[in-house]
């Protein structure tokens, strides 16, 4: 394939799941040999993290009216083959590319759900095909168009993840949960599944210890620890952490399963993403797009399990993973092919490039 040019425009001011999307397209298409140039608004974290990671960024102020003369000079200075837009501002910019293909993320099953299949087309009659990262949205977009759609996972670059294999050392058996504190990241079915899982626990196993790593959003540590106590829960089962962690990868790698526990949300799946690429197994709530993480010996979903039913599948995955010492090279290894950005790459540009 020749070498293409990519224009990434992103608007969202947030360090997202659709930002970190954004970023690693960018990365993949740049490590496959085409140029890939992201702009985004240069207040945002998205443009913070693309200098820190070397990318070819050019800064906006707006998506509106007022970015229409930047985005026409640069357009003719970059010459584009393709313009992927990331939101709805950035979209409807595209539309001044005219005779530009446009590629149209959609990250979360809501956005693609505001449109009818009336409307769906008039909206986006300037777009020439759509990606998302998962199977669900992806679905639901090719009911509203005629237009190619691919769903192309997240990928996560190898300079950031230690791919080398380690035994973990922990003294306990350590079931990591990491995500921000919010309602939505499901830490009561957590802590319910766990108070389950140590009544039924393999005495022969190190006891287990539940580490929830993450920042106070809409709950505070306060609230977790309350949470908790109703389901008998002490300070020697659960730690929690807001301290900012230095080596997440590190902490993901010497788990024994990693807990994603959401009740709604998860369209990208990064922290699963990040477990499993550590060679981590993952017991996931079926939430969102969560179920298609999964792969064989990756781990198991909980989906419309009561808590005793799901304390039993994570007691199995977690004597699973003692009893299976080669489980770990397995798992990475099976992960890579999926979840890598080698992989995304390869997918963005067989299914997205391949046209223009």
């Amino acid at each position: 394939m020749k070498r293409l040019t990519t224009w990434h425009l992103l608007s969202n001011r947030w360090n997202s799941a659709i930002t970190e999307y954004a970023l690693r397209a960018v990365q993949a298409l740049s490590a496959s040999g085409h140029r890939a140039v992201l702009s985004s608004l240069v207040d945002s974290p998205a443009f913070q993290r693309a200098g820190s990671l070397g990318l070819e960024i050019i800064g906006f102020d707006s998506f509106g009216p007022r970015a229409f003369s930047k985005f026409l000079q640069s357009r003719t200075l970059l010459a584009p083959d393709l313009i992927f837009a990331y939101g709805g501002p950035e979209t409807f910019l595209a539309r001044l590319a005219v005779g530009c293909r446009v590629v149209r993320f959609f990250g979360r099953d809501s956005d693609s759900s505001a449109y009818s299949r009336l409307y769906f087309p008039v909206n986006f009659s300037h777009v020439s095909s759509f990606i998302s990262p998962n199977k669900i949205i992806a679905r639901h977009i090719a009911s509203l168009t005629s237009k190619p759609v691919a769903a192309i996972p997240l990928g996560l670059p190898r300079s950031e993840l230690d791919f080398h294999c380690s035994s973990s050392t922990a003294e306990r058996t350590e079931i990591l949960s990491v995500g921000r504190f919010d309602p939505i990241k499901g830490h009561r079915d957590l802590f319910a599944i766990f108070g389950a899982a140590l009544k039924k626990w393999n005495p022969r196993l190190p006891r287990p210890l539940l580490r929830v790593l993450g920042y106070e959003a809409n709950l505070g540590a306060v609230d977790l620890r309350a949470t908790a106590e109703q389901f008998g829960l002490s300070n020697e089962d659960l730690e929690i952490v807001t301290r900012p962690i230095s080596d997440l990868r590190r902490e993901q790698r010497q788990a024994h399963l990693g807990v994603i526990s959401s009740i709604g949300s998860e369209q990208i799946c990064r922290v699963a993403h990040e477990f499993l690429l550590e060679g981590t197994p993952v017991l996931v709530s079926g939430a969102g797009a969560t179920e298609e993480t999964l792969y064989r010996g990756s781990g198991a979903s909980y989906r419309g399990l009561s808590s005793s039913q799901s304390a039993e599948l994570l007691c199995d995955l977690v004597a699973s993973n003692f009893a299976d010492s080669g489980g770990k090279a397995k798992r990475q290894s099976e992960a890579e092919k999926y979840f890598s950005l080698e992989a995304m790459g390869e997918l963005l540009s067989s299914k997205v490039l391949s046209g223009a």
